[in-house]
């Protein structure tokens, strides 16, 4: 990764910031890499660095809720689709509230309207309490259920 030519083009305010972020976001192969291209989007969104041909598109609403903490994952999963080109809106839900916030139609995920929810159901929630000989169909069956 090569954070100095990204820093070199937001400093100049040089709209292939984009371009190469996009690049350097596709080769990334480390977290942390991923985390440093984040911070640089961030500030270059901060600084009001437009993209070339940029035409202003309604965002992608997102709800990304979860039976875990959802920090760093939220900034990464935001990272990848921002370096696309794809604007987002999310909704970040509590840890381990995603049952309430679904439920309750006067919640936060219900005034985004998301487009589309991504939801990482706790482990305990998800267990199957049948046999492991037992057919697939009735372990599919039960994951119907609880979902």
């Amino acid at each position: 990764m090569d954070a100095g030519e990204l820093k070199n083009l937001l400093q100049r305010g040089d709209s292939k910031f984009w371009s190469r972020l996009e690049l350097q976001t596709e080769a990334a192969t480390e977290f942390s890499d991923l985390i440093v291209l984040s911070a640089l989007r961030k500030k270059a969104v901060a600084r009001g660095l437009k993209r070339e041909g940029e035409k202003a598109q309604p965002p992608v609403r997102i709800g990304i809720l979860g039976g875990y903490s959802l920090y760093p994952l939220h900034e990464i999963f935001t990272h990848m689709l921002e370096a696309a080109g794809v604007a987002c809106e999310l909704f970040i839900g509590d840890y381990d509230n995603y049952v309430s916030e679904i439920m309750e139609p006067g919640s936060e995920l219900y005034a985004l309207k998301p487009d589309v929810v991504l939801l990482l159901p706790g482990a305990k929630r998800c267990r199957y309490s049948g046999a492991l000989t037992d057919e697939r169909q009735a372990a599919q069956d039960c994951a119907s259920d609880v979902a």
